[in-house]
């Protein structure tokens, strides 16, 4: 991967562990990403957002599991077997620049269930199924 690449992805600002795996994936993808003398800025930092959500996501799921206190290796199943997507994607849809991506990010991966975003996306999920339990 270029040099330029690998800088660019550092100059986003995101902790070390969100750089790594933006350079991992975009790695990956790199045979993808235009590179007739163009610098593929707008689809790394697709890539980097689309990453960072992921992330999100399954920090997300890791807080409702320790919040429900699943058994390790199990997961929190919503009810009917929803995707947690509606509810990650309740945290950070309004958020379109990477910092405040990393701001959730971080949040829940420090402070779990906690956490101010673990407290809104159960406020959430609790007003479209009601009370949740195992």
């Amino acid at each position: 991967m270029e040099t330029a690449v690998l800088q660019y992805i550092m100059a986003l600002g995101l902790n070390l562990s969100l750089s790594l795996l933006i350079a991992f994936r975009a790695g990956r993808r790199w045979s993808s990403f235009s590179t007739a003398n163009n610098f593929p800025a707008d689809q790394i930092f697709d890539l980097a957002q689309h990453a960072v959500r992921e992330e999100i996501k399954g920090k997300l799921q890791d807080a409702f599991d320790l919040y429900f206190q699943m058994p390790t290796g199990q997961h929190y199943k919503l009810p009917g077997g929803a995707s947690m997507d509606p509810i990650a994607l309740h945290l950070h849809s309004h958020l379109g620049d990477l910092n405040s991506l990393q701001t959730v990010y971080l949040d829940l991966a420090n402070h779990g269930f906690q956490s101010g975003s673990f407290q809104q996306a159960l406020t959430f999920a609790q007003s479209i199924f009601g009370t949740l339990s195992i």
